[in-house]
């Protein structure tokens, strides 16, 4: 095991966290769609990536997205799209029509954009192209049964878009679109968002909390102190650097107290000179 900071951790680096998983699991297979709520760095993304890599285990269809980069809904829409013809081999045969379908659309509503002012520039999700976008989106939803999707960072694309002109309207009319497709009948998918903001905060400040009522919340907390104690061992062994006892608690006090007040920590001395 290695120690990364501030990336994602996978397979082997990927520590612990066998309760969270077994209940978000438990709360997936039964019918929910999850809301992961976190402070900063406690492992959000690493923990959804290792849900859908179970997801892959029980034959579920999973699919991992993260939007930070984009600006606005096309952008959404079109990583949503690339990440479902990745996985072309999930769909019947008119996955082709469907595909194509899609990126005429979506081409089409670019170029729409790209006509406009930027600075006033508004995508109106109750249009007839989006709900044209919906009709594709779903024949390839349907097509999934048993099914996981995670969007990652959601909350950053909700604020660019709700600093933009009419941008609280734009970001409201987004949310209902995306709930729309978790209050479809016949719709195996369960869904998963999370973030490094965290989109209930962003819904609350924008007046539009009833777009998420739907989604259970799942706080993820830091480490339990046993917990993080078998962490740095573990840590320690496997990188030959074997922590003695009393070195782990003064780490772990550490950062429960860097975490209690932040910037604290980068004014002591570090673990490893201890």
């Amino acid at each position: 095991m290695t120690n990364k900071i501030g990336s994602p951790v996978e397979d082997e680096d990927f520590f612990d966290r066998k309760i969270e998983l077994a209940e978000a699991w438990d709360l997936l297979q039964s019918g929910n769609h999850l809301l992961i709520s976190a402070p900063r760095r406690v492992g959000k993304t690493s923990l959804v990536r290792r849900l859908v890599k179970d997801a892959h285990g029980v034959d579920w269809k999973s699919l991992f997205i993260n939007v930070e980069g984009e600006e606005n809904e096309i952008g959404f829409v079109r990583l949503f799209d690339e990440g479902l013809k990745e996985q072309a081999h999930w769909f019947k045969k008119a996955k082709d029509t469907t595909f194509k379908k899609l990126g005429d659309l979506l081409q089409s509503l670019e170029l729409e954009v790209k006509a406009e002012d930027i600075g006033s520039m508004t995508v109106k999700w109750n249009q007839a192209k989006t709900a044209d976008l919906k009709t594709q989106l779903l024949d390839l939803l349907r097509d999934m049964n048993d099914g996981l999707i995670v969007i990652d960072e959601l909350p950053i694309l909700l604020n660019r878009i709700a600093k933009s002109d009419n941008g609280k309207q734009r970001a409201e009319s987004f949310l209902h679109w995306l709930r729309s497709f978790r209050q479809l009948p016949g719709i195996q998918i369960r869904w998963v968002f999370c973030g490094s903001i965290g989109l209930d905060s962003f819904t609350e400040r924008m007046g539009v909390i009833k777009t998420i009522n739907d989604l259970y919340g799942f706080p993820l907390g830091a480490f339990s102190p046993e917990v993080a104690d078998q962490f740095l061992e573990k840590l320690g062994l496997d990188n030959g650097l074997p922590l003695a006892p009393a070195v782990r608690r003064h780490c772990s006090g550490r950062v429960a107290a860097a975490l209690l007040s932040p910037g604290s920590f980068l004014k002591t001395e570090s673990c490893a000179q201890t």
